[in-house]
């Protein structure tokens, strides 16, 4: 019972868990409503300043994201990649094969040539799982 104990992941303080997850949350959200705004302005139904906005709206999150921005970034870019993809198979044009382009690079690139700070992110899984001895 005493070395199981010793095994358990630490606990973190309610500040540091919400810290983690905030930023990720508010980024998901940006993401979704923005997809959606985007949507209605390629109909020719939405207002361009609100999908600008909601697309702007991804930046405070990503910053907030604080050691996690690396990690922030690239799923934002994974996300947008993968709904741009899904409405160029609706919006056959010249812009959203370019807009890919232009994603794809981003994200090769960050991927690339950001790397990552000595040590841990905060809150990563991995580090927080206790190693189990062979």
């Amino acid at each position: 019972m005493e070395n199981m104990k010793s095994e358990e992941r630490p606990k973190l303080p309610l500040r540091t868990r919400l810290s983690i997850g905030l930023p990720f949350l508010g980024v998901l959200i940006f993401l979704a409503v923005g997809s959606i705004s985007w949507l209605d302005v390629a109909a020719g139904q939405g207002n361009l300043w609100w999908a600008l906005a909601f697309t702007a709206g991804l930046v405070p999150c990503i910053w907030a994201a604080g050691k996690n921005r690396r990690v922030a970034l690239i799923m934002s870019l994974r996300v947008i990649f993968l709904l741009g993809a899904l409405g160029a198979i609706e919006h056959q044009s010249v812009a959203v094969v370019v807009f890919l382009g232009v994603v794809a690079a981003a994200y090769f690139l960050i991927k690339r040539f950001w790397r990552l700070q000595p040590g841990p992110p905060l809150g990563n899984p991995e580090s927080l799982t206790p190693k189990k001895s062979v």
